[in-house]
C-alpha cells in the first residue's frame, strides 16, 4: 500500500500531560491539578468526536513513583479507577484505551505491563474502556507482545495497537519488524487470529529517516509479515 498525507483521517486522540503535571496526572497530589488532568481528557474527548474520531488513548506518564516510601499505591490506585470511570462515563460513545509503559518518564510507572493494564480493566469495569499495546512498551516489559495480545483480544479489551520495534531497554521507537521479526510474525498471527479490525498505528521516531520514507517502511513492513503469515 502507497501511503498519501492526503488519505489521513481522525482516528483518535492521544493525551498528554506535560509540565504542570511531572508529579502526578490522576494521582498528582495537588487536587486542583489532578482535576485539571481528568478534565483535559473531557475536552479531548469532546474535541476527538468533533473530528470524527472513536478513541481516545490514555498513557498516565506521570502516575508512578521514583523512590521507596514515595506512594500510596492503594490510594493512587483507587484515584486512577476513579479518574478512568469518570472519563468514561462521561465519553460512553467512545472507545477509552489504556497504554501502558513500563518506566519513563517515571522509574516505575503504575500501569506497567499488560497483566497491570487488565487488572485496572477490570477494576474500572466500564465496557468501553480498553487497552493500547505499544510494541516497544512490550519488549521493555519482557511482556512476551503475542501473549499480552492474546490476552486482551480474548476478552475483547484490545482496542488499538502501536507498532514499532526495539532492543528492550528503552523506547526505540524503531521500524516494525526490524528488530524482533519473529515476534512479530507472532503478534500478527494473533491479530489474525482474534480478528482485529481496528487501526494498526505506526508509533515510530523518525530522527534521522525521511519522515513519509519511514512511514511507508512501516507499512511494507507489517504487510510482507501479514503476508507471510
Amino acid at each position: 500500500m502507497l501511503f498519501r498525507s492526503g488519505d489521513l483521517q481522525v482516528n483518535g486522540f492521544a493525551i498528554r500531560w506535560r509540565r504542570l503535571f511531572t508529579h502526578g496526572d490522576f494521582t498528582n497530589p495537588d487536587p486542583a491539578l489532578q482535576r485539571r488532568a481528568i478534565e483535559l481528557c473531557k475536552q479531548g474527548a469532546d474535541l476527538c468526536r468533533t473530528l470524527g474520531g472513536s478513541v481516545l488513548t490514555l498513557w498516565f506518564e506521570n502516575d508512578g513513583f521514583d523512590y521507596p516510601f514515595q506512594l500510596d499505591y492503594e490510594r493512587a490506585f483507587a484515584q486512577l479507577v476513579a479518574g478512568i470511570r469518570e472519563v468514561a462515563d462521561y465519553a460512553p460513545d467512545l472507545k477509552i484505551s489504556i497504554e501502558y509503559k513500563p518506566y519513563e518518564e517515571r522509574n516505575f510507572a503504575l500501569v506497567d505491563s499488560t497483566g497491570m493494564t487488565l487488572y485496572l480493566l477490570g477494576a474500572v469495569d466500564r465496557k468501553n474502556v480498553g487497552c493500547t499495546l505499544d510494541f516497544c512498551h512490550m519488549l521493555m516489559k519482557h511482556d512476551n507482545p503475542a501473549y499480552g495480545l492474546a490476552l486482551a483480544a480474548s476478552q475483547h479489551k484490545l482496542f488499538g495497537l502501536h507498532m514499532n520495534d526495539g532492543y528492550g531497554w528503552q523506547d526505540s521507537g524503531m521500524i516494525f519488524g526490524s528488530v524482533s521479526l519473529g515476534q512479530a510474525a507472532e503478534f500478527v498471527y494473533y491479530l489474525k487470529k482474534y480478528r482485529y479490525d481496528g487501526v494498526v498505528f505506526f508509533d515510530t521516531f523518525p530522527i534521522r529517516e525521511e519522515a513519509a520514507s519511514e512511514v511507508q517502511a512501516n507499512i511494507d513492513a507489517f504487510e510482507k509479515i501479514a503476508d507471510l503469515v
